[in-house]
């Protein structure tokens, strides 16, 4: 049996709790934490819930001081990779939820979007022609709980993501788990439910370029009819919508012409990154400023380079989809990955925005990684979309309706990203040794440290001030 069939709930359809017992401090003895172990154990029995909260495993310094004593407790955690332990929890918040219920939930996402219409119908006959394929008639808990654990099994596969989990679990973020444990079991369902429209979506338009059109001939024409971006979400997004719609059009223009520039993604591709930069710059998150210049740095076309799989943008075979070549494609896949999910992570309602990165359609991209961007775009562009539509009195994604932003471990993932980014940039300059490069490389960080070391003198002065 799997460690996440071991840990979920069986015995009650009510979210796994997160147990106070289990909330140790770094001074607790080993005796203390040995007899709150036992009572744990004791309290798990009765109540049907798993002897180990799947939070306190992810998210928690769990008995590290009872390490030499709590045996049991060790070889129970120590057994399980992070990324099972918060699927095994966000799995068992669905157990309350019935069929019919998240499907709902579905529907109303595809509503929101202006997909579907109040009656069940499709906005567009090339969505009613697969609308069995996005919202299935049989749709079931199990299908999510499936999802879920197809996002965690992805998420392990990033290096940089598998080790922030990894490095978390020796942190406290007790900000975060108090918000979880008040507001998980309430919210963590319509995350599921998002992610379940999402990754539909994405398959679709990914399958087939005329649905990817489809969707946007539709989301252009509401959009105009209410006024455009900048009237609904202000400058900074509608700069981030239009920055992404525009490449968005142009691979489903180039699509359905059946040819690409091969230097498609050159430019827009970093300034899109660059974009997030600024703002990463804003809230002193720089360690994961530096990892967004070495992704924005590293970008497809221009010569082809045998060594490092970098080289011209193609569409692919199938022509339904644009290949875009990285140096050391999966390697720059993971970096862009993990960068922009601790980028995201800062936002108060970042689950909505994790997901999007997380959906198996954008997370699964080992085997074919040169097709991460076109995909990644796809689902970037629904979620804009989502964003741009929704209703300002909704509350599923409504602005102030929940707040799970944690600048601690946006600080810890960015630490993590420029570790690992550091590592990869160097692993290119290897391949691809020549003295033009190097050269090139020493020049652009050294300007990169200088921008950097600017950048944190206000909070300098600002510290001596205080």
């Amino acid at each position: 049996m799997s460690s996440l069939a071991r840990l979920e709930p069986s015995l009650s359809t009510r979210p796994a709790p997160i147990p106070s017992l289990l909330r140790t401090t770094k001074s607790s003895s080993p005796a203390v934490n040995a007899d709150r172990l036992d009572a744990l154990k004791r309290s798990g029995i009765a109540s049907g819930q798993p002897v180990v909260s799947p939070l306190d495993g992810a998210f928690r310094p769990a008995n590290r001081a009872a390490k030499s004593s709590v045996v049991e407790s060790k070889g129970i955690l120590s057994a399980l990779s992070p990324e099972s332990l918060v699927a095994s929890y966000v799995k068992s918040t669905l157990n309350p939820k019935t069929d019919a219920q998240m499907k709902d939930m579905v529907k109303e996402y595809f509503t929101t979007m202006q997909l579907m219409n109040a009656d069940g119908e499709w906005a567009h006959p090339k969505l009613a022609a697969i609308g069995d394929k996005l919202l299935p008639a049989n749709l079931t808990v199990d299908d999510f709980k499936a999802l879920v654990d197809e996002m965690a099994e992805n998420a392990g596969e990033n290096p940089y993501i598998h080790e922030f989990l990894t490095r978390a679990q020796g942190e406290d973020f007790p900000e975060l788990y108090a918000k979880l444990s008040k507001e998980g079991g309430k919210q963590i369902p319509g995350f599921v439910a998002y992610a379940m429209t999402l990754q539909n979506l994405t398959v679709a338009m990914r399958e087939d370029h005329e649905v990817a059109s489809a969707c946007e001939d539709i989301w252009k024409a509401k959009s105009a009819a209410m006024g455009g971006a900048y009237k609904n979400i202000g400058f900074e997004g509608a700069v981030k919508y239009y920055s992404v719609e525009y490449p968005v059009s142009g691979m489903n223009a180039a699509l359905e012409a059946g040819e690409i520039d091969p230097q498609f993604g050159r430019v827009i591709l970093p300034v899109n990154i660059l974009e997030a930069m600024a703002y990463d710059t804003a809230t002193g998150n720089y360690d994961n400023v530096k990892t967004g210049w070495i992704a924005a740095s590293h970008r497809p076309g221009n010569t082809p380079n045998a060594a490092t799989g970098a080289g011209d943008t193609v569409l692919t075979e199938d022509g339904n989809g644009v290949s875009v070549n990285m140096p050391l494609p999966k390697d720059w896949a993971d970096c862009y990955h993990a960068w922009n999910m601790a980028f995201v992570s800062q936002f108060e309602q970042f689950p909505y925005s994790i997901v999007k990165l997380l959906i198996p359609k954008v997370a699964d991209y080992q085997d074919k990684p040169d097709e991460y961007i076109h995909t990644r775009a796809l689902a970037l562009y629904a979620h804009l979309n989502f964003i741009f539509f929704r209703s300002e009195n909704d509350e599923v994604g409504a602005s102030g309706a929940f707040d799970w932003s944690t600048p601690e471990m946006t600080k810890l993932f960015g630490e993590v990203n420029r570790e690992k980014a550091e590592e990869y940039a160097a692993e290119v300059d290897r391949l691809n040794p020549s003295l033009p490069t190097r050269v090139k490389n020493a020049i652009v960080n050294f300007f990169m440290s200088i921008y950097l070391f600017f950048q944190t003198l206000p909070q300098q002065f600002g510290a001596l001030a205080a």
